[in-house]
């Protein structure tokens, strides 16, 4: 049987980099005692279970932290947040409660599906996302933990920034991290953005084949890894 050959990171530098950060983002956990790991959406559960993956060969026998997938639940919070409209198909026009109507939508699918991660809310809790452009989305996230569910010891963490030497196609850059959060770790701002976030498209069959891609090549990435 032919070897796999990788079809997302092509780019050994960018493996490289994508390895280390992800060692980079476990240790802080280790060093903070985070118990909770939360992926902030459906983009960041290939390289969430990645990490997972690399701290088992890192730390066998270590218990390792929760994870949550979190996959649309905070979408549209998210998105209101960062681009400071109201959209949906139904109303034009952002109604007078509009942030209420999205908050109360998130808090009940979160006490649907991760009901016990709401009962965490004391705890050390590190809120991972994949890829930071400018940084509003991962804010935002973070401020509904602290506003409106609670959390008192929130930590953000995201794979790839953009910024450093790396252009970004539109030219923004990541802005930091809000003060809601009590630390933060980037893993590295050396790899172009486009390599780490599928953004178009959740669910799609594009989407879809990209995703299955990446994880193939974290597969790859874990299996060549060395101490």
């Amino acid at each position: 049987m032919a070897e796999y050959e990788y079809r997302h990171f092509t780019n050994p530098f960018h493996r490289s980099e994508i390895k280390s950060a992800a060692v980079n983002i476990i240790e802080y956990a280790r060093e903070h005692g985070i118990r909770t790991i939360v992926a902030a959406g459906p983009s960041a559960e290939s390289p969430v279970r990645f990490i997972r993956a690399l701290w088992k060969k890192l730390y066998p026998g270590e218990e390792q932290p929760k994870i949550h997938e979190l996959g649309h639940a905070l979408s549209e919070f998210e998105r209101e947040k960062e681009e400071g409209h109201y959209d949906t198909r139904e109303v034009k026009e952002k109604p007078r409660n509009w942030e209420e109507k999205i908050t109360s939508s998130a808090k009940r699918e979160l006490e649907e599906k991760h009901s016990d991660l709401l009962k965490r809310m004391h705890e050390p809790i590190l809120l991972f996302d994949e890829y930071a452009e400018t940084g509003g989305s991962i804010n935002s996230v973070g401020e509904f933990f602290v506003k409106k569910l609670g959390a008192k010891n929130i930590h953000a963490a995201v794979l790839v920034a953009s910024g450093g030497e790396v252009e970004t196609a539109t030219g923004k850059k990541f802005g930091g991290f809000s003060s809601d959060f009590a630390g933060h770790v980037i893993g590295t701002n050396r790899v172009p953005g486009n390599e780490i976030y599928l953004n178009k498209g959740h669910g799609g069959a594009n989407w879809r084949e990209k995703n299955k891609r990446m994880w193939f090549d974290f597969a790859k990435m874990l299996g060549e890894f060395k101490k």
